[in-house]
């Protein structure tokens, strides 16, 4: 859904805009995944359950471009997942009746048993 995850090279110096011809893991079969992926997605996995939040029915990332990298996150994740979910907040508050709160809970314990896994 939200996600916007992935990749293969973990380059840490991207443009905000050279992103975009990136191979993101959440695209790659599991079957294809290096264990590098393996380790990009459980990583990305983790952001989604900790630091996203719902203020004003938005939801918002609390991770920074500093905390991705000193994560060994390709920052290109950073900037997919920011601009995925400011699609998502523009879509809801377009259509003004979609609880965020409660989709995202629901997302986070999804994730919660992907991790456990």
């Amino acid at each position: 859904m939200i996600i916007g995850i992935s990749a293969l090279s973990c380059q840490n110096s991207y443009d905000h805009n050279s992103y975009r011809d990136y191979r993101f893991v959440h695209t790659i079969p599991d079957s294809l995944r290096t264990d590098e992926d393996k380790v990009i997605l459980r990583k990305l996995v983790n952001i989604i359950v900790n630091d996203y939040e719902v203020k004003n029915n938005n939801v918002k990332l609390k991770s920074s471009k500093d905390d991705f990298k000193n994560q060994g996150i390709p920052i290109a994740y950073y900037y997919k997942i920011n601009e995925d979910l400011d699609e998502l907040n523009k879509y809801v508050n377009a259509i003004d009746t979609l609880d965020m709160k409660v989709l995202i809970d629901s997302l986070k314990e999804d994730m919660r048993r992907l991790v456990i896994e």
